[in-house]
């Protein structure tokens, strides 16, 4: 249509030919198919909306999927995650790499060590990456283990039984099997004598006790002396437990000794007690004689103590030097027999002087018994012990034996027989043929740095 106005206002119109339409020659797709609907497309009007060729376009086959992304990282237990998408909508999945593992550490405190009766169990686990944990495996319990000997739970006494059994050897384990009743105890057990009460002022009478576990206690008088006349003055009146508390020298001929016991007497030492011969011999044990020394410090030019017949000596501890003769000894004449000496402790120092003689610990030379449990002999230029009759029994003791310059060899006593210094411990002389017999050695093996020899003529 078209139209024309008049300056007068009046108008006019008129049909004018339509233009027709002008299709593209090429498609466009008005709608996108999915995998799920059809698309379309047409040829468009290029002066209007109009379409020609209306054409369907097939449904999608297949995704067309975008590139991955990361949806979640790997942990211990899964691997990492990825996705992508289709313009559709559509997604896909996957996994990727290796999942991180574990890494279990032992959680503090929860261990629990398996007893005799009771089950224990292994540490728990917690990884340090996550919340992860693992229980400890149960140990089984141990059971007992019983020792092979017995141990003593309670001692018994006078008045009541004791009791032993086997303990288990596991830690912090107090069970017991075989508990086993101990008779009540016959006799008592004492302490050492200690003094109980000092000599009174201008006195030297005082008194010393013992006591057992179970309560029981013994006193006896004991007698101090500071002098040789005081020592001997005690010995005639027989009083049998002396103390010397002094240092005591006794400077006699040569044919006598300091003290000469033939009763039954024990003499001990206080710190600063002593006695020195400085003539010949120390201390003779006579026929009858029953002497012990205790804490005693004894010194002579010869022996210290001598054992004659039917006399018993015992030692318990003290220090005993003889400078020219064998410290402890007897007599080889027939009738002096029939002693009983025993040493449990003590210090016995051996030293000579006199020519072709050597120095010596024991002298056994007739038929008795000699019996060494203890005590350290140090001997110069000579031996340990010299057997020449009865029986020597050596259980125990340390000898060191050594060497004088210039003395290889030497007489014992009156015997012509030579031994050989500076090398034994013991020597069994055979040769001498004492009148008691020949001797007899037992327990020899004990003896610290022990090494036998038998004289020869």
């Amino acid at each position: 249509k078209e139209k024309r106005t008049c300056s007068c206002g009046a108008s006019e119109t008129r049909d004018v030919a339509a233009l027709g339409h002008a299709y593209a020659t090429e498609f466009k797709v008005d709608l996108e198919p999915t995998h799920t609907t059809v698309g379309s497309k047409s040829k468009h009007c290029s002066r209007c909306d109009s379409k020609t060729e209306v054409t369907e376009i097939a449904k999608v086959e297949g995704h067309t999927f975008g590139e991955w992304t990361k949806v979640s990282d790997a942990t211990c237990t899964e691997k990492q995650k990825e996705k992508r998408t289709c313009a559709c909508g559509e997604e896909e999945t996957r996994v990727v790499g290796e999942a991180l593992g574990h890494d279990m550490q032992d959680v503090a405190g929860t261990a629990k060590a398996p007893t005799c009766t009771e089950a224990g169990k292994a540490v728990d686990k917690k990884c340090s990456k996550c919340d992860h944990t693992e229980a400890g495996a149960e140990i089984a319990a141990l059971g007992h283990d019983y020792a092979t000997e017995f141990k003593v739970d309670l001692e018994p006494t006078h008045t009541t039984v004791g009791s032993k059994s086997k303990h288990c050897t596991h830690d912090g384990c107090d069970s017991k099997s075989e508990v086993t009743e101990i008779a009540k105890v016959e006799g008592h057990t004492f302490t050492e004598w200690t003094v109980k009460t000092e000599p009174a002022s201008g006195t030297n009478k005082g008194v010393e006790h013992r006591t057992c576990a179970c309560g029981h206690e013994e006193t006896r008088d004991y007698y101090t002396a500071s002098t040789l006349e005081e020592l001997k003055s005690l010995i005639s009146e027989k009083k049998d437990n002396i103390k010397i508390i002094g240092a005591i020298t006794y400077s006699g001929t040569n044919s006598e000794c300091a003290i000469s016991v033939n009763y039954k007497l024990n003499i001990t030492g206080s710190e600063n007690g002593s006695l020195n011969s400085v003539s010949k011999h120390a201390f003779y044990v006579d026929d009858g004689g029953d002497l012990t020394i205790s804490n005693l410090t004894v010194s002579a030019q010869e022996s210290c103590v001598t054992a004659w017949e039917n006399s018993k000596l015992t030692i318990e501890s003290g220090t005993f030097t003889s400078r020219d003769n064998f410290v402890v000894m007897t007599n080889g004449s027939p009738k002096y027999k029939n002693f009983n000496i025993t040493i449990n402790g003590g210090t016995f120092n051996g030293n000579i002087q006199s020519s072709g003689f050597i120095a010596g610990g024991i002298y056994v030379c007739n038929d008795g018994v000699c019996t060494v449990n203890g005590g350290t002999f140090n001997v110069v230029g000579g031996v340990g012990i010299v057997a020449r009759s009865g029986k020597t029994i050596v259980n125990g003791g340390t000898f060191n034996i050594t060497k004088k310059e210039g003395l290889t060899e030497g007489k014992v006593g009156d015997s012509q027989i030579n031994i050989t210094a500076n090398s034994a411990v013991v020597v069994v002389d055979n040769a001498s043929n004492y009148p008691g017999g020949l001797p007899t050695l037992e327990n020899n093996a004990n003896v610290s740095s022990s090494k036998t020899s038998e004289a020869t003529k």
